[in-house]
């Protein structure tokens, strides 16, 4: 099961579509509905790429192969957290 978002789908959707209205900015909102402007940003930018989709809620977290992992682990040994430290 995925985790259960602080804010509702339709919530989000109003938001993005009333910034996309124009009428006011991300931080306007932010402080009229009670989130951080940054989430505001960020729910419009997912609703300009994917539409109301976006908002849908996701009955369980991403799901990664062994293969993915064993990759994401190589790329992190060869260049990730040792050239850091």
């Amino acid at each position: 099961m995925g985790r259960n978002s602080k804010f509702s789908q339709k919530f989000k959707l109003r938001i993005a579509q009333e910034y996309l209205e124009g009428n006011e900015s991300s931080l306007t909102l932010a402080k009229k509905y009670g989130c951080g402007d940054h989430n505001v940003r960020r729910w419009v930018a997912q609703y300009r790429s994917q539409g109301e989709a976006a908002f849908k809620q996701r009955l369980r977290n991403q799901v990664y192969t062994k293969e993915f992992k064993h990759m994401v682990d190589e790329e992190y040994g060869i260049g990730g957290y040792q050239n850091v430290l």
